[in-house]
């Protein structure tokens, strides 16, 4: 039996509740199985057991509804749903949260379930395949050898790379029996050379990794964390897991997390408890602990409005970018989607000139590029919208007198053409260039210089007169301040006081400067579209980004919205 403790979490979420002063001490009890919580002199207790499904967020919710009701002792206890069912019949526990449906022995009357939560699961797949939907005995089939190849559900010509998540993985036995199998069963019946050819990566996050790398795979990951990364969802019967299709049981690999305890239970703790799971915070607690909470009709609907009740091609929204922007995509994504669940968001990575034509021929609502349109662009048809920019800022030791220096002079001195402080209106010393390892910053300067690719480390050092390349922008900001003739480039926000700031072309890295387009060393972003192919998903998240919440969005990630 496995010893869990909640040693450093409890003090850490204390530390940051400073106007909520605890009741009682938090003492953990170092014993096999147990996580206690708040136990002091007094306190009224609830003891819970429960499966592992259902573990961690009944540990969020225990935290959060101890640290709201300091007058409650519970004790929490890993059993597995088989352990925790007869312990709660025997009376050894008040509640026990469980994963999978009660067998015929089990039942007994005067037992009681109330649902908190979905366990969900997404099913991914490489975001070339270019399918947008299957059915569920598509994807049974898929995963039971019966379909092999992508153009038997309307895709490529190319066999399916299958994949499942290690031996002994909570979320493959999920799966599995959201299929319909057991997994012992079901292994037990696939033909050798199809089970030859599945694909386990191993340890967690890897599998999402194998198939956002690997044409042609599919795998399953799950929700609501595919929505941290980009992942290719594949929606099952035309829906895709999200809090309104999952909660009113429209999407079909999703399982019910419940509690059960007895209608006669006479502990208040238990029904306390019961009644907290209604809460917001409660809510909260469970979707951050990896569940859908379990809203009802009336909030499903606050959330959703009549936009949920649009037809399916009115909802999905398909957005492409490069890889080299990802980052930009998701400072967009995120605010639009927490507010509008009812939509289906599918990003694809694509090539530029892919993202183009996926808008002008309709298989893409938007694509997001780092230039605007060319003249022959918009006269395919495709309009563009400017979002605003990502600036780096140009830094030198304060004691260099050089306080200006011209778009084109920046270049020269970052490929190696100026080479000495006196070429540009400083002292006769030999400059100092400084680059980062970092790809993204170096892939986003170089760019801004008009470079396709970033030079390698090796090409810098060999080719530009290039002093140093450091890792990260605290030891660029040390070089800084240590080498009277050093200068780099650094993302704006991450630049520190004790180093100068030099203005290109007249013009600090100044939010207004920025905002109008006068800062020339920024990135400007464009979401393009096409006027004539647009759908409400994409009307309303062009409308989002220009909103308050929109543009916020945007700048919790370093761009500064434009005027």
């Amino acid at each position: 039996m496995k010893r869990i403790l909640f040693l450093l979490l409890m003090p850490l979420f204390l530390c940051n509740c400073a106007d909520i002063e605890p009741t009682a001490q938090n003492i953990y009890i170092d014993t096999a199985n147990d996580i206690s919580f708040n136990i002091n002199e007094g306190q009224i207790p609830l003891t819970i057991e429960g499966a592992s499904l259902a573990e961690s967020s009944s540990r969020a919710v225990i935290e959060e509804f101890i640290r709201m009701h300091p007058e409650y002792q519970v004790e929490y206890r890993h059993e597995g749903n088989t352990q925790s069912i007869k312990d709660l019949h025997e009376g050894l526990c008040q509640m026990a949260a469980l994963s999978r449906e009660l067998k015929a022995d089990e039942s007994k009357s005067g037992i009681n379930k109330i649902t908190y939560g979905y366990y969900s699961l997404a099913i991914i797949t490489h975001p070339d395949i270019g399918i947008d939907n299957l059915t569920l005995s598509q994807l049974k089939d898929i995963y039971t050898g019966n379909i092999t190849n992508w153009s038997e559900v309307g895709g490529p010509d190319k066999e399916i790379v299958v994949t499942h998540r290690e031996d002994g993985s909570a979320a493959r036995a999920q799966f599995l029996s959201m299929l319909g199998y057991d997994e012992t069963a079901y292994f037990d019946s696939l033909d050798d050379t199809f089970l030859s050819r599945l694909i386990v990566p191993e340890g967690g996050g890897r599998i999402e990794a194998f198939v956002n790398s690997t044409p042609y795979s599919i795998g399953y990951a799950p929700f609501p964390y595919i929505n941290d990364t980009f992942l290719t969802s594949i929606p099952i019967d035309g829906n895709l897991p999200n809090e309104y299709t999952v909660c009113n049981g429209n999407y079909p690999l999703a399982s019910q997390i419940y509690y059960i305890f007895s209608e006669n239970e006479t502990n208040s703790a238990v029904k306390k408890y019961i009644d907290f799971l209604e809460t917001a915070a409660a809510k909260k607690a469970i979707y951050n602990a990896g569940l859908i909470p379990a809203y009802s009709d009336e909030e499903l609907s606050s959330m959703y409005s009549l936009k949920s009740e649009l037809p399916i091609e009115e909802r999905r929204l398909y957005i492409s970018y490069s890889s080299y922007i990802e980052w930009m995509t998701n400072a967009c994504y995120e605010g639009f989607s927490d507010k509008n669940y009812y939509y289906d968001i599918i990003t694809s990575n694509k090539e530029l000139k892919s993202s183009l034509q996926s808008v002008i021929d309709g298989t893409s609502h938007i694509a997001l590029l780092n230039r605007n349109l060319t003249s022959e662009e918009k006269a395919s048809g495709l309009s563009e919208i400017l979002l605003g920019y990502y600036p780096m800022g140009i830094i030198i030791n304060g004691n260099n007198p050089v306080d200006n220096l011209s778009f084109s002079q920046i270049k020269d001195i970052f490929t190696g053409k100026i080479t000495n402080w006196a070429e540009v209106g400083g002292d006769n010393s030999p400059i100092q260039v400084i680059n980062t390892t970092g790809y993204s910053d170096r892939s986003n300067f170089y760019f801004i210089l008009g470079f396709d690719n970033p030079p390698t480390d090796e090409y810098i050092l060999n080719n530009y007169s290039s002093d140093s390349v450091f890792e990260q922008p605290r030891f660029i900001n040390w070089a800084i301040r240590n080498y009277e003739n050093s200068i780099a480039y650094i993302p704006i926000n991450e630049i520190e006081n004790s180093t100068k700031i030099i203005s290109v072309n007249g013009y600090l890295p100044e939010y207004d400067n920025i905002s109008q387009g006068n800062y020339v060393v920024s990135i400007p972003f464009y979401y393009i579209y096409n006027k004539d192919k647009i759908n409400q998903a994409a009307k309303d998240y062009i409308g989002y980004l220009m909103t308050a919440d929109g543009k916020a969005a945007i700048e919790y990630y370093g761009i500064i919205s434009s005027k």
